[in-house]
């Protein structure tokens, strides 16, 4: 059961064991149990098994997969009951239907994105099923608490679902797999189930930046006499050169000049940098080394939120 899903029931006196995909194999991540009754013991929204934890990481490089048998899933009328407790609040019953084609039999999943990013989910039965991602509202002080806010949904062809969605950080989520009804199963069809999930963060895009200096000569170094920086509007253009000047920040310009550098001098060993960054980006960095009346120039790519040098753009 989702920890955050639990809480408030916990309070109230319920106790449900919690279940957690295994993710730190190599190998695809698998889960099965066997529960107290018949049903799957996710079959409930409120027995949700998590992916993750809140605040933990989301895995990212292995796909987590589970085994389910749904032969026995229901569908809630009120998915706030059962709830580990003698009374339950009332609740919004179980959406069953996407696109026009309606499911019974269900199952449920939450995760919790660190990163923006993007979720693969699969599913593999010989019987169509249905996948149907929702947000939910995991902050016990607000009216709206963990009712399922639907986002989109998935219908399988020939038993092998997919569906593909964007996912915010900070974001809780959850999804429900159920089995499409028919004139053999009225209430949905059921069986083993195998679902896949995979997490793919949006990378982080890349800064650019164009800076062009102009010094004088002299006989220990240079003399600054102009400083310009190209990048985008956006991004924050940091310049500093030791104990020669003091450190100085631009932002919001595509063209940033750095007046005060005029008539600066530095001696040969010293180092005129430029870091330009920007939240969740990929940042330059731009080094003029200066030697006895000249300087050279090397650029450098910076980890997202750091001054640090990566080894690769990309």
């Amino acid at each position: 059961m989702g920890q955050r899903k639990l809480r408030r029931w916990i309070v109230s006196g319920g106790a449900v064991a919690i279940l957690l995909l295994v993710m730190s194999a190599p190998a695809p991540a698998s889960t099965s149990s066997v529960c107290a009754n018949a049903a799957p013991c996710n079959d409930n929204y409120l027995d949700s098994l998590e992916l993750n934890k809140p605040g933990t990481k989301l895995n990212r490089t292995i796909t987590l997969k589970d085994f389910r048998d749904t032969s026995t899933a229901t569908v809630q009328s009120n998915v706030f009951n059962p709830c580990g407790a003698a009374s339950c609040p009332p609740g919004p019953g179980e959406d069953t239907s996407c696109d026009g084609t309606s499911y019974g039999k269900t199952i449920w999943y939450d995760f919790y994105p660190d990163a923006g990013g993007t979720v693969l989910i699969r599913t593999s039965a010989f019987f169509q099923n249905v996948i149907a991602l929702y947000t939910f509202n995991n902050n016990p002080n607000s009216p709206s608490y963990l009712v399922p806010i639907h986002k989109q949904c998935a219908v399988s062809t020939l038993g092998a679902g997919q569906l593909v969605a964007p996912v915010k950080k900070g974001v809780a989520y959850t999804f429900q797999i159920g089995g499409v009804d028919s004139a053999q199963a009225p209430t949905g069809a059921g069986g083993q189930l195998e679902t896949l999930f995979d997490f793919i963060p949006t990378p982080p895009r890349r800064l650019t930046a164009q800076s062009t200096l102009t010094a004088r000569a002299t006989s220990s170094g240079i003399e600054l006499l102009n400083l310009t920086v190209s990048t985008a509007r956006a991004a924050k253009v940091t310049v500093s050169c030791g104990r020669y000047c003091s450190s100085e920040s631009k932002k919001d310009s595509t063209v940033e000049t750095f007046g005060k550098l005029h008539g600066v001098q530095m001696p040969a060993g010293s180092t005129l940098s430029i870091h330009v960054t920007a939240p969740h980006s990929i940042g330059v960095l731009i080094q003029y080394n200066v030697t006895r009346g000249n300087f050279s120039k090397q650029t450098f790519c910076t980890e997202p939120g750091s001054g640090k040098p990566r080894t690769s753009c990309h």
